[in-house]
């Protein structure tokens, strides 16, 4: 039985077996590969089959992950390859992704890259992953930057081998927080701003930095090394009850699963709380779409206003019990 290691909406994303020789011994030669990985000398079914013993498959046996097929979850149908490798020239383990030219441009090396760093950070549980690309390797590099790894220096991987861009990406970090910080007090700023440009005045219930250091609510940030990614708080409306504050994502950091982070944080608070129920509000403009489609993917549903809150046409409310 072939395991499967993890799967998003479009793609499976399983381990190697040696009856996908047919796929690598296409993959191993397309031009790109050739071009930016490497030539693996690999041209007959037969060494198709050595390259997943002695490669993904002995990483399998021998590290508990390795290099993983990716095909499509309706068809099966092989797409690409997407996984995490260690090398010996490299400190953390490294990220590696190439797709057949016919599946590129809609989307699946990222959804693929994403689901497998995820899976390293939060499975795994390393605290780093890294990536290396050749300098002129502009797609590889566009993509890294959208997963939020981060350039760190030019490395050679032999003294003779050419210079090659190392990336770095860090495991989330939920932080309490003073609110003392200078990102903190520009995240908050731009936040503030947004929704006063969003929502008419008598409609903004964002908390400014006096605010949520007062009492009954307890602020957290999100962090990728040093880099700000986002925050949230939680406050006490009352024995049981809790409401959701200043969820937001740097703009610089969105789409890398920042606030689906905090927002499972600030339930799991809530929970070791004893909470029975936790509530919210957000906009009710397009803008605010993402949030309630986030909020109704945690099992928010709409509800009447709660405490202090009255009916208004530029607000939506949630709540969900615990």
């Amino acid at each position: 039985m072939i395991l499967s290691v993890v799967e998003t909406k479009r793609l499976r994303i399983r381990h190697f077996d040696t009856g996908d020789a047919a796929f690598i011994l296409k993959l191993l030669n397309e031009p790109s590969w050739l071009r930016y990985i490497g030539d693996k000398g690999v041209r007959t079914l037969e060494s198709a089959e050595r390259y997943l013993r002695n490669g993904p498959i002995e990483m399998y046996a021998r590290l508990g992950f390795g290099l993983y097929l990716v095909e499509l979850r309706d068809t099966g149908e092989p797409i690409g390859m997407c996984g995490l490798i260690k090398r010996d020239a490299l400190d953390d383990v490294d990220l590696g992704f190439a797709l057949l030219s016919e599946f590129r441009g809609r989307g699946y090396a990222r959804e693929a890259a994403s689901a497998v760093a995820a899976y390293g950070i939060e499975t795994l549980g390393l605290p780093r992953i890294a990536a290396i690309t050749s300098p002129d390797n502009e797609s590889s590099i566009k993509l890294l930057g959208k997963l939020g790894f981060r350039f760190e220096r030019l490395i050679r991987m032999r003294p003779d081998a050419e210079e090659l861009k190392l990336y770095q990406l860090h495991a989330m970090q939920i932080r309490l927080d003073d609110l003392s910080g200078p990102k903190i007090h520009a995240l908050l700023e731009e936040h503030l701003q947004d929704m006063a440009r969003l929502s008419p005045p008598e409609s903004v219930h964002a908390l400014d930095i006096d605010a949520l250091r007062g009492p009954g609510i307890t602020f957290w940030t999100i962090w990728s090394g040093d880099e700000l990614l986002g925050c949230g708080a939680l406050k006490e409306l009352g024995p049981g009850h809790g409401e959701i504050k200043s969820m937001r994502t740097s703009s610089a950091h969105r789409r890398k699963g920042a606030a689906r982070a905090m927002l499972g944080h600030i339930i799991d608070e809530a929970r070791r709380r004893s909470y029975a129920r936790l509530s919210l509000e957000t906009g009710s403009m397009s803008a605010f779409d993402p949030a309630q489609r986030l909020y109704a993917s945690f099992g928010f549903t709409h509800c009447s206003p709660f405490a202090d809150y009255v009916d208004d046409p530029n607000s939506v409310f949630m709540t969900r019990a615990l």
